[in-house]
Order: C-alpha cells, then sequence, then structure tokens
C-alpha cells in the first residue's frame, strides 16, 4: 500500500497568546486561554505560521526549558537530544519465542481495559491487553479495529519518528487470546509535571502525541524512568478516523498537555530534521499491517506533514479540540 500526501489540507486555528491566564487547581498559573469563538480560522493559522517562521533564525520561539543533554540529529531509531536510546524502547525478543514463566492480572480498578504483567523467561516483563478485555462500553466512537493496533501502532511511529520515547509494543497471541504487549518500563516512578522534563522530551512528546491523534494523555499515561525521562504509556484512545473518535462528551479530540504547551510554538531543528527523514509511506504500510483504519492512518501522516511543513503544530491538519489533560485550556476549539 503506497500513500502521498500533499500540502493544501485546511489551515484552522491557533491560540492568542497575548490573552488573560487562568489558573490551576492548585492556584498556579496555567498557559491563557484562547479566545477562539468569533475569530478566523484561516486567520488564526495565519497569525501561527507567521509566528513559527519569525522565530526561526534564533529559534527562540519555545518557552519550553532547555534540554540537559547535548543536541544531535535524529534518525529513526535515536533519541533527538541524546546519544542513546532509552532501554524499554529498543528491539526486543519476539514474545513468541519466549516462555511465559507468570502472568498476573493488575488491578482491576486502576484500568478501564483488562490488563496483565506478563513475566517472560528471560526475566522480561510485559503488559499484555488481549483484545476480549477491551471495554468499548463507556467511550463511544471507538473505531472497528479496537484498541489493541492502537497500542503497538503508537510503537510504530515512535519508532519510525526516532522519538526514542514509548516502550517496545506489539501484538500478541497470549493466553488470552489476541491483543497488545508492551514493554515494561522499570524501574519506574509517577509522572511529573509536564515542564520538569527536558524541552526536547515536551517537544518529542508533543509530536508523538499529535500525530497519534492521543485522547488520552493524561498523567497517569505516562511515567519517569529512573534517569528522570518520560515514559508514554497506555496508547489504545489514539489514532482517530475522525474528530468524534472517543468521544467522552468534555473529554473528545486530542487531550495532551504536551500538545496544548508546544501548540503554535516553533520546534528544535534537530526534531525537525529527523521528522523529514521520515519515509511516510513505509509508516503507512507498517499502521496498516496492524489493521488500523485507512482514515486513521491517513491522519497520522497528514498531521506529521504538517510538523514538518511549518517547523511545529499548527492544527492545520485536525480538525478537532486540542486541549490540556484536564481542559482548562482549550487550545483550539472547533464546535461547541
Amino acid at each position: 500500500m503506497t500513500r502521498h500526501h500533499g500540502t493544501d489540507a485546511p489551515r484552522t486555528g491557533s491560540p492568542d497568546t497575548d490573552s488573560p491566564h487562568t489558573r490551576s487547581e492548585d492556584g498556579a498559573p496555567s498557559r491563557p486561554r484562547s479566545p477562539l469563538p468569533g475569530r478566523s480560522h484561516a486567520d488564526d493559522a495565519r497569525a501561527t505560521r507567521d509566528r513559527i517562521t519569525a522565530s526561526r533564525p534564533s529559534n527562540t520561539g519555545s518557552s519550553a526549558r532547555p534540554s540537559s543533554t547535548p543536541s544531535t540529529t535524529a534518525t529513526p531509531g535515536t533519541t533527538p537530544g541524546s546519544t542513546t536510546t532509552p532501554h524499554h524502547t529498543q528491539p526486543w525478543p519476539d514474545p513468541m519465542d519466549l516462555q511465559v514463566v507468570d502472568i498476573s492480572p493488575m488491578n482491576a480498578n486502576a484500568h478501564l481495559n483488562e490488563a496483565h504483567v506478563v513475566t517472560f523467561e528471560d526475566g522480561s516483563q510485559g503488559l499484555y491487553k488481549p483484545v476480549i478485555g477491551e471495554d468499548t462500553t463507556t467511550v463511544t466512537g471507538v473505531p472497528p479495529s479496537g484498541l489493541a493496533p492502537r497500542e503497538a501502532g503508537a510503537s510504530v511511529v515512535d519508532q519510525h519518528l526516532g522519538l526514542g520515547l514509548t516502550p517496545a509494543t506489539t501484538m500478541w497471541d497470549g493466553p488470552n487470546g489476541p491483543g497488545s504487549l508492551q514493554r515494561m518500563a522499570m524501574p519506574n516512578s509517577p509522572s511529573n509535571d509536564p515542564g520538569d522534563y527536558t524541552s526536547s522530551e515536551q517537544q518529542r512528546m508533543a509530536v508523538l502525541d499529535y500525530v497519534i491523534g492521543n485522547s488520552d494523555r493524561h498523567n497517569g499515561n505516562y511515567l519517569t524512568d529512573q534517569n528522570g525521562g518520560v515514559v508514554p504509556i497506555d496508547h489504545g484512545y489514539s489514532f482517530p478516523v475522525d474528530q468524534d473518535s472517543f468521544d467522552r462528551g468534555p473529554i473528545r479530540g486530542i487531550r495532551s498537555d504536551f500538545v496544548a504547551n508546544e501548540y503554535g510554538n516553533y520546534m528544535d531543528q534537530d526534531i525537525i530534521d529527523g521528522l523529514n527523514r521520515v519515509d511516510s509511506d513505509q509508516l503507512g504500510d507498517d499502521l496498516a499491517r496492524l489493521g488500523l483504519e485507512e482514515p486513521a492512518i491517513d491522519g497520522a501522516l497528514s498531521r506529521l506533514d504538517e510538523i514538518r511543513q511549518n517547523g511545529g503544530i499548527t492544527g492545520a491538519n485536525w480538525p478537532g479540540r486540542i486541549t490540556e489533560a484536564h481542559p482548562l485550556y482549550v487550545a483550539r476549539e472547533t464546535r461547541p
């Protein structure tokens, strides 16, 4: 299957960075609320592109704190801003070649969908989510291919884009039938505030969540590894086929602090350089082999094109809502 993506997608909105600030539940200042009602999406898009273009010579447009590691050129399988790839993202032996020595269910109260910790003979562990345990009754607009291929698809996107974030994830025919199997990132600790990670990590997380269209990046869906790095997990509610996918009322669209914070900001050149070398057709073919719907794949590739063409996230190729995890800051709203 071959795909060719053009550059004539409709342009939509951007946030107004001069609007008054609101405060989060703990009283800390949050990012400005975007006064979108009554504004032209086309005008918003032009303003965003102008701001990105103006920031390019000095790359001072982003307010994210500097990365603590030297910058390197990103290539698939390596991490921009570092010289090594995190252990949990490195290739994993085919689970079908490993013997299972233990399988234990995770806390049912902590997960909407069935999940098990699987221990293999080599001591490695994975998080197994069987298809039969997927709960699609509390979320409307779940595409027919379900959640498992989306878990694996996020890992495929991470590998192709060279982000070095997502634990290696594959489809697996496990003890409870087919499902997704994600390598356990250990040891780890709970999530930090997004701003506590390096600028490079914040930007790469924004790229990942925007490209896959993540609707569920709350602070329980990323961890912190032993080196203080961010580890994104739980990607079942990603790869929407349209803006009505994974609709939970006020929670809908792309929902990620990382995307909301980077929306309209120019990204570091080493990240853009790495994205420019991605083979979109090969990425699309690899996602198709997982069974993802054609609109879900085309949407992901078009959002990747948007970032490459503009040097940042403008919202041009996403017609839906973009919010923080707890939507006090709505970066862009296109319907009531």
